[in-house]
């Protein structure tokens, strides 16, 4: 089944991280299907605003309230990027809390599909980092880069040949789909034990040869059995030299000039169905400088 994204809540937290939000939901809007948009700014205290501006505002316009400031500021912002979408309902909300627990409240009593969040390369210590966040959501989520991001042209679906990388490649080909001469890289990394695992070490390379051609025969029936064209998907099946999953993956990107890595918020393994998929996990961490998609 397709991942849907009508419903989407795009965190706002009044830094230049806004700005990239904005422009990248109102780039990826018409191709995802949104419909509805919750532009949500929580602030914890009304009565303690932040930044520097908001509390001099406070001090010399009293009688304009602080909450209100803020969302007729954000929906101007809002207004400039997006312009007139007919057929998308924006919203612009400001409200008060701890904005973590907020923020997943919303997700869920809204039943939104995919939630926009900043990934930024230095936390300002609000708490909302992006796998806390990647980490608890129920839904889909994007994090965002907070330098400016460029087109959309090289997508990066790391795949493992399980159900969830076979959701996150289709969301990735529906995105290259909508874009002229977009292209889709489907890469899996192999890992292979080292030299000293083997009995007989003159052995090793027929052995990893072996292993490489069992999973060009994976990657091949995964590709047909969730019917991926390889007209569509550049198959890219690579040795883990880094002995590190995640960091394979984010130098591919860098190297391949990926504007966006999607994939699925799970592996195949047990222990990964259990906790929060740890190469995903590194990945948000490590992958500041392009946009990632996490497909549930």
């Amino acid at each position: 089944m397709k991942p849907t994204f009508e419903r989407v809540l795009a965190a706002l937290d009044l830094t230049d991280t806004d700005d990239r939000i904005l422009e990248m939901a109102a780039a990826l809007g018409p191709y995802l299907g949104m419909k509805k948009i919750y532009f949500l700014h929580v602030m914890p205290d009304f009565k303690v605003p932040h930044p520097v501006a908001l509390e001099f505002h406070k001090l010399f316009s009293s009688g304009y309230p602080v909450d209100e400031k803020v969302r007729d500021d954000l929906a101007a912002k809002v207004q400039q990027v997006w312009g007139e979408r007919p057929g998308t309902d924006l919203q612009v909300e400001v409200i008060e809390g701890k904005p973590f627990q907020k923020l997943l409240h919303w997700a869920e009593v809204k039943n939104i599909d995919l939630l926009i969040v900043g990934n930024k390369q230095v936390s300002e210590g609000s708490g909302i980092t992006a796998r806390r966040l990647a980490r608890h959501s129920k839904c889909h989520v994007l994090m965002v880069p907070d330098r400016k991001a460029p087109g959309l042209q090289t997508i990066l679906a790391p795949v493992d040949f399980s159900e969830p990388s076979a959701k996150s490649l289709e969301a990735a080909l529906e995105l290259a789909r909508r874009q002229p001469k977009a292209k889709v890289h489907a890469l899996y990394v192999m890992d292979l034990p080292p030299s000293d695992y083997y009995m007989r070490p003159f052995e090793t390379e027929g052995f990893r040869e072996a292993l490489r051609e069992a999973a060009q025969t994976a990657f091949q029936s995964f590709l047909g059995d969730h019917g991926f064209s390889e007209n569509e998907v550049k198959k890219v099946l690579a040795d883990n030299t880094l002995s590190n999953t995640a960091a394979y993956i984010h130098e591919y990107a860098q190297r391949e000039g990926a504007e966006m890595i999607v994939l699925g918020a799970q592996g195949h393994s047990p222990i990964e169905n259990f906790i929060f998929g740890s190469v995903t996990e590194k990945l948000v961490d490590e992958a500041t400088d392009c946009a990632v998609l996490i497909i549930r």
